[in-house]
């Protein structure tokens, strides 16, 4: 009886479909084909994924007294992507956060010392068919008129 049980447990298992999937993100601008990128992560269902991908921009930081030295504190600015998977193959939800951030080039406040900073965040979750292309949403480019489209596919690893 217990081979039994263990041959129906790993049936049940094999069953269940892939937990293991590659989440990629593609940015396109609405009515162009150039200047389209993507990027990519493995995740586990029931687990999450993070990417961050940029630059340090260095920001002086006002001195204590006039004697100090300039210092200095470093922002991230680029792209961070939050990722995580729950459910079976057939019904999965994708809780995706994404934030875009850019130094606006050549503007500063008047009185600060600090650089503009131009930030745009996507916080959406959605049920992704497996194979499929979903379109998640648009969003403004931080600094720029223009517009970035972003797409998800879900394919099994394993």
């Amino acid at each position: 009886e217990q081979d039994y049980e263990l041959a129906r447990k790993i049936v049940t298992e094999m069953n269940r479909g892939p937990k293991v999937f590659r989440v990629t993100y593609t940015f396109s601008r609405p009515g162009r084909s150039e200047g389209r990128r993507s990027v990519a992560v493995i995740v586990d269902s029931g687990e999450y994924a993070s990417l961050r991908q940029g630059d340090k921009v260095p920001v002086a930081t006002e001195p204590q007294n006039h004697s100090e030295p300039l210092q200095y504190q470093y922002i991230n600015v680029g792209l961070n992507l939050y990722a995580s998977l729950r459910g079976p193959a057939d019904d999965l939800v994708l809780k995706t956060k994404l934030s875009e951030s850019a130094v606006e080039k050549g503007k500063r406040d008047s009185g600060k010392m600090g650089p503009t900073m131009r930030h745009t965040t996507l916080d959406i979750v959605s049920i992704v068919p497996v194979g499929k292309a979903l379109v998640l949403g648009s969003i403004d480019l931080p600094g720029t008129s223009r517009q970035e489209q972003i797409a998800v596919t879900v394919q099994p690893v394993r």
